[in-house]
């Protein structure tokens, strides 16, 4: 958490006062130091951060104090953004759980998720929420879902970040993405499908390529769209007021 603007439900600023916010869950946005005890505003920025009694010394004790009482707060993030139906979506389907180091144990839990009604969508073998480490290591995706048990199972995994994405050679026929045409298309999907060092497809998808994966969620009509975007906006709403700047789907 740097000096900058902040956004803060019931604070009145003015650029003179001195104000010390504590007692709730702060969110600092700085690895070494999540969840500092308190920040310390002076006019429109933030100019503390950190232990109570330090944010309080280089204040002054006539700082007026803010009682979180429990509350989460966060600072404004400026030209960022939350994908409120992608993370909704993420809550009605199944998540991709990290730490799997091995094709045993990923089998394993695609075996006990076989009759999990949440998992496939549309004839598709579909996870969320997949944690990112996974793209290091695409081989093991291979050894698993590009299988001959596979062949005619399409199998999208959709990243965590709701911008990546990885899908098996089913789930590259049905989505009509081929050398051909990938060769044809818009200069976004081009740069969002990754080639192996020998030029091929090879099922890691970013940015508009994913996007342009028609079956990795229900289709977005108005009336199927609807769960999704309430349950993102029913978790966001948890956190109360924040500073994100838009919702992106």
């Amino acid at each position: 958490m740097r000096p900058g603007y902040i956004f803060a439900s019931g604070l009145r600023r003015s650029d003179s006062d001195k104000t010390i916010i504590y007692g709730g869950e702060i969110y600092s946005a700085d690895p070494h130091n999540p969840h500092p005890e308190a920040i310390g505003i002076a006019g429109k920025e933030i100019v503390a951060v950190g232990r109570y009694a330090d944010v309080l010394n280089q204040l002054g004790k006539n700082a007026r104090r803010m009682d979180l009482q429990g509350k989460y707060l966060m600072p404004g993030l400026i030209d960022s953004h939350a994908h409120v139906a992608d993370a909704g979506f993420q809550t009605l389907t199944v998540a991709f759980p990290d730490g799997m180091k091995d094709a045993a144990a990923i089998r394993a839990f695609v075996e006990k998720n076989a009759n999990n009604p949440r998992r496939d969508i549309h004839g598709v073998q579909f996870y969320s929420n997949v944690p990112l480490s996974y793209w290091d290591n695409i081989g093991l995706l291979d050894s698993v879902f590009n299988s001959a048990a596979y062949k005619n199972t399409p199998v999208a995994l959709g990243g965590a970040d709701a911008h990546t994405g990885w899908v098996n050679q089913a789930m590259l026929r049905k989505a009509g993405l081929n050398d051909l045409t990938l060769e044809k298309a818009d200069p976004g999907i081009k740069a969002g499908t990754v080639l192996t060092p020998d030029g091929k497809i090879s099922g890691f998808v970013t940015e508009g390529a994913w996007d342009s994966c028609p079956e990795r969620h229900p289709p977005r009509r108005r009336r199927e769209n609807r769960p999704p975007i309430t349950a993102g906006a029913d978790v966001m709403n948890r956190f109360g007021p924040h500073g994100v700047d838009g919702a992106a789907q």
